[in-house]
């Protein structure tokens, strides 16, 4: 019998210890979706002046640095 390794962090912590694996695989692809969606946000805000983006209360770095990637076809 062959034995196969794989390298990651695959400790259940929490409430996901309690939770079944489609559970689990559900929430990571719901989290990877609402970070993608900050940055498209992000993408956005930053195309905007520094006036409008003081004006909702958002800094220009703190934009830059949680990370900014637009969709291709916007």
């Amino acid at each position: 019998m062959a034995m196969t390794t794989t390298s990651g962090d695959f400790r259940l912590t929490g409430t996901e210890r309690e939770s079944s694996v489609f559970a689990r695989l559900m929430n990571r692809i719901v989290e990877a979706r609402q970070r993608q969606a900050q940055r498209a946000i992000n993408a956005y805000l930053l195309s905007l002046d520094d006036t409008s983006l003081d004006r909702l209360g958002y800094e220009r770095e703190e934009l830059q640095k949680d990370g900014a990637v637009g969709y291709p076809f916007l």
